[in-house]
């Protein structure tokens, strides 16, 4: 059972929520006082807690609870969605935009046919761009893979990731000795941390956001929105909000920091 189950506030604002690295984070990025006092957030396949909240997010999320109606726009897929300890009671974006789910968790069959019609013409692309990728890192002995992440029964972007995340380098080679050579035109390439992704143009956070803010117009008209998200690929989505934000520690924080000529603190 989740063990927090956030209630849509009437009239109230609506918080568009990055999950990973916002609202929660893996153990190895908290440090050891946060962890004495950290809640699960997430589980793995094994039901094993994979993911925590610091207390002051704990908090911070008790009182997004309170006040606001919160719907995720995440990097998961729908079955990573639901190993979150969260119960997100209305609309939800998942898969980096791939998947919206109504409150009563079902599919926008609108919005699925969209994905379809962009996914299904670069299956192959994809899975050769992918093999590739395999191959390059199996040559060079790095523990590192690239999967291909599927939603309604179809092939939809790639990930890649590396097993041991103080080596992060031999996975970033791949941009520079595999990705550089290939055709990715019809592609956007994304990185933060152990994460590299190649999703679709097309399919991102940004335009699932649009679509899931006209159909809310719909339904009664406009609402504050406040978008938080913590990477710089989040940018599109959270310029869609009336109010955005990041956590301090971030790669958007960081990038907004030098912008301004102030750094990361």
């Amino acid at each position: 059972m989740p063990e927090f189950a956030p209630e849509s506030a009437g009239r109230g604002p609506l918080f568009f929520l990055d999950l990973d690295d916002t609202l929660f984070q893996t153990a190895r990025k908290m440090s050891e006082a946060q962890r004495e006092r950290a809640v699960v957030a997430a589980v793995d396949r094994q039901g094993r807690p994979s993911s925590f909240m610091t207390e002051t997010q704990r908090n911070f999320l008790d009182w997004l609870n309170e006040n606001a109606c919160l719907i995720p726009v995440t990097g998961r897929g729908t079955e990573e969605l639901g190993r979150v300890r969260i119960a997100f009671r209305s609309w939800k974006i998942a898969t980096h935009g791939a998947v919206i789910l109504t409150p009563d968790g079902s599919e926008d069959a609108v919005w699925r046919e969209r994905i379809l019609g962009i996914a299904r013409p670069l299956r192959d692309e994809l899975r050769h761009i992918a093999q590739c990728c395999t191959d390059y890192f199996a040559r060079r002995g790095h523990d590192a893979f690239a999967r291909i992440n599927q939603e309604y029964g179809t092939d939809i972007y790639l990930v890649m990731k590396h097993r041991d995340n103080s080596r992060l380098a031999e996975l970033y080679a791949v941009m520079d000795d595999v990705l550089s050579a290939l055709d990715l035109s019809r592609f956007v390439l994304s990185s933060n941390d152990n994460n590299i992704s190649l999703l679709p143009r097309g399919i991102d956070k940004a335009a699932a956001l649009r679509h899931l803010l006209d159909t809310l117009d719909t339904e009664g008209g406009a609402r504050p929105t406040v978008g938080l998200g913590d990477s710089l690929s989040d940018m599109p989505f959270l310029s869609l909000c009336d109010w955005w934000g990041m956590p301090r520690r971030s790669q958007l924080a960081g990038a907004v920091g030098r912008a301004v000529g102030e750094g990361e603190r």
